[in-house]
């Protein structure tokens, strides 16, 4: 090879890598503000990603975060999530994918959102903010089942665990989705006047044997004279209402009690 040749394939070498600088460093200015809060947060050098180098772990973290942005646009329309920063893996490729912490700002809660890529380039996404949006629907579910079995006066706190991805219809009511078969995993406590005889393979069959399996426990409440106080005291349960826990319940499919 001549030294012309040489000087000229060497003059477009840089030019190229000079473009691909160029295309990088572009791209990452276009970067929305929860990649950037990523980057921040993760093991990302901010000095290198402004040079537009990046590893390709890096790459991903932030497609990633692009497709759990999309991910949570399209299943919660009228949420607005804030990104916090990577759980578990700080930004480092997992086998579990990426896990990232976010705020829902309408709801003032923090929630997680798992992103995975899967070899053929597919990814998936799943969140347990799914689970306070039923909060509510749960807690009532719950109550009129144990009001039917003859619990009155229960009171629940529970909240859907785990993450759930887009087969999760969000749009339908959990009765719904239990009505198609769909089990949920629950957690949290459920209070029941003083006084009141509970048994556990009683509680635990109308748990698993409405679509719910996990663990629960069980208190009873001191004596509340009637009135205001009693009709409005919500779901927060402050311990100074509460005796003393009176069972822990396993309730599982298979319908076993531990």
């Amino acid at each position: 090879m001549t030294m012309k040749r040489f000087v000229t394939l060497l003059c477009s070498v840089m030019i190229l890598f000079a473009g691909i600088g160029k295309m990088t460093e572009a791209e990452e200015m276009n970067m929305t503000e929860n990649q950037r809060r990523i980057v921040e947060s993760s093991t990302l050098d901010p000095e290198r990603v402004k040079k537009g180098v990046l590893m390709p772990h890096e790459e991903v973290l932030l497609r990633c975060v692009e497709e759990a942005e999309r991910y949570l646009a399209a299943r919660y329309p009228d949420e607005r999530f804030v990104f916090q920063q990577t759980t578990g893996n700080m930004g480092m490729p997992s086998a579990t994918g990426y896990r990232f912490l976010v705020k829902a700002e309408n709801a003032c809660i923090e929630a997680e959102v798992r992103v995975f890529l899967a070899e053929d380039g597919n990814v998936s996404c799943s969140d347990d903010y799914c689970a306070y949006t039923y909060r509510q629907e749960l807690n009532e579910y719950i109550e009129k089942l144990m009001t039917d079995a003859g619990y009155t006066g229960v009171r629940s706190a529970m909240l859907l665990g785990g993450v759930y991805g887009a087969e999760i219809d969000v749009r339908q009511s959990l009765v719904q989705l239990i009505a198609e078969g769909k089990a949920f995993f629950v957690t949290g406590s459920m209070y029941l006047p003083d006084g009141v005889q509970v048994c556990a393979q009683d509680i635990q069959s109308v748990l698993s044997g409405n679509g719910l399996y996990g663990t629960t426990a069980v208190y009873t409440l001191l004596d509340m004279p009637d009135g205001e106080a009693k009709r409005e005291w919500g779901r927060e349960y402050p311990q100074l209402v509460t005796e003393r826990i009176f069972l822990q319940i396993e309730s599982r499919t298979d319908g076993s009690v531990e």
